[in-house]
């Protein structure tokens, strides 16, 4: 068993706005809070040979890049003929959670606009005005 990919965030939250902007074909693990080292948890499941790709994935400031400099350097080291792809991906935000939100709000704002092309519109009576206005009755 096992999935092929593993990526790493910084949060919970980075985990489970990664999985949702890009599906499922990973285990997505939290750093919580560690800035340091790759999880000890995840050492048996990199050196097992069946991990291909490990994707480090944190925050894109620059405390972020320092992170994800050292935590892909670390990685080599220890796992370079272990797994086929060591590698660092950014969120376009700051976080994977603001991506999240950034995707939400166009699709938002897609939605609307696909709802305004399609929905029906209200054809007045014939004994109706089109504005509206009926004249007072005498």
């Amino acid at each position: 068993g096992g999935n092929e990919k593993i990526v790493v965030v910084e949060s919970g939250i980075d985990a489970l706005s990664y999985a949702q902007l890009h599906g499922r074909d990973a285990t997505v693990v939290s750093l919580g809070g560690s800035r340091r080292e790759i999880p000890a948890m995840l050492h048996d499941a990199l050196r097992s040979g069946r991990v291909k790709e490990l994707i480090v994935a944190v925050d894109n400031d620059a405390t972020g890049r320092k992170m994800s400099e050292r935590l892909v350097e670390s990685a080599r080291a220890l796992f370079d003929r272990m797994v086929r792809s060591i590698r660092a991906v950014f969120p376009t935000a700051k976080d994977w959670n603001d991506d999240l939100k950034a995707a939400q709000a166009r699709q938002s704002v897609f939605d609307r606009a696909r709802a305004a092309r399609t929905a029906p519109r209200a054809v007045p009576a014939a004994s109706e005005p089109e504005n509206g206005w009926t004249p007072p009755r005498p």
